[in-house]
């Protein structure tokens, strides 16, 4: 990685904490054992890949309303049609965005974030969220198989911007057969973290069907603020997984000997233990301190790994936390990368 693509990934990691901030479960335990015949993770079935370097739909925008000016004598209102700014990336090679997917815990599922490569920012990580495709076998999407977003709108406004999504299939008010209402509401909490890490603001969202608000999505009911329908995001350690990795990526090629790793994580009294195996052996252990703990949120921790010694082959990272509880809960994060 090239150091101003380190920098960029870096900027929006930062970001992207202060923000933290029927496909069924049992179904995407299940494809991930399939992982080594398809790359693209969970719920491969009767779905195509996302294709984000083409994408051929709506194209994100971000309305800004321009304030008031100074009294000065008198004040104008906001303007009544806002200036509408499309929304891509900076440069042809895209733009990094981070992607929330669910995963397993011992708490049941909860979001992951992956930092992904976009070409049409807010747009590109919604599908992506929403289809489950995922780079990390572990992580998937609790949205219906054939669920998708045509258009992601931004508007912001100085009270705190809105989040419009439009959603292609009007069926998806209604909760599919199966899906249970916890899971129902951390899939939508899943667009909620990915939208509103792009508009780097806690912005509530809304969701339309060709124009039309909808009262509830997957059968859990909006809530009616003015003249809207929607849901805000949900308390970070009741939707997050304790531990994330954000580097390395899945697959990452280490050729110099050490692994720059770095994540977020809210453990007791800021632990996080790095482990690197071959499978069954844990070849290194090395603890790391994330930037704090008390507190509804994730902090991040990074560090480099001296891999000096390991023969040519792949390997896991693992992250763990462990929450010294009267019921001990281990939470974790992995990763697979190569050394040549």
């Amino acid at each position: 990685m090239s150091e101003p693509e380190k920098w960029a990934r870096d900027l929006l990691a930062r970001a992207a904490e202060e923000v933290e901030p029927g496909r069924r479960w049992e179904e995407i335990q299940r494809a991930t054992t399939d992982r080594r015949t398809n790359r693209r993770g969970w719920w491969l079935a009767g779905g195509s890949a996302v294709a984000v370097a083409a994408v051929a739909a709506v194209a994100a925008v971000v309305v800004t309303r321009p304030s008031p000016p100074p009294p000065e004598p008198q004040p104008a209102g906001p303007s009544d049609t806002p200036a509408a700014v499309e929304s891509t990336s900076p440069t042809n090679e895209g733009a990094a965005a981070a992607v929330y997917f669910a995963g397993d815990t011992p708490q049941g599922p909860r979001l992951y974030r992956e930092f992904r490569t976009v070409e049409t920012r807010f747009l590109d990580p919604v599908r992506l969220s929403i289809e489950g495709d995922a780079e990390d076998p572990d992580y998937g999407s609790l949205w219906p198989e054939g669920a998708e977003a045509d258009g992601v709108t931004y508007y912001d406004e100085p009270s705190g911007g809105l989040l419009q999504v439009d959603l292609t299939d009007a069926s998806l008010r209604e909760r599919p057969a199966g899906m249970t209402e916890d899971e129902a509401r951390l899939a939508i909490q899943q667009v909620v973290y990915t939208a509103q890490a792009e508009a780097g603001a806690r912005a509530p969202v809304t969701f339309e069907v060709e124009g039309e608000q909808l009262e509830q999505v997957l059968g859990v009911p909006m809530q009616q603020v003015g003249d809207t329908w929607q849901v805000a995001h949900a308390a970070p350690l009741d939707t997050l997984s304790r531990v994330s990795l954000s580097d390395p990526a899945e697959g990452t090629v280490v050729g110099d000997g050490a692994l720059e790793v770095n994540g977020a994580a809210n453990a007791f009294e800021a632990n996080v233990v790095l482990t690197v195996s071959d499978g069954p052996r844990v070849l290194r252990q090395e603890p790391v301190t994330a930037s704090g703990w008390m507190g509804e949120r994730l902090f991040p921790f990074e560090t480099r790994l001296d891999l000096s010694g390991l023969p040519p082959g792949e390997y896991v990272l693992t992250a763990r936390v462990d929450e010294p509880t009267e019921d001990p809960q281990v939470f974790s994060d992995t990763r697979t990368f190569v050394v040549e």
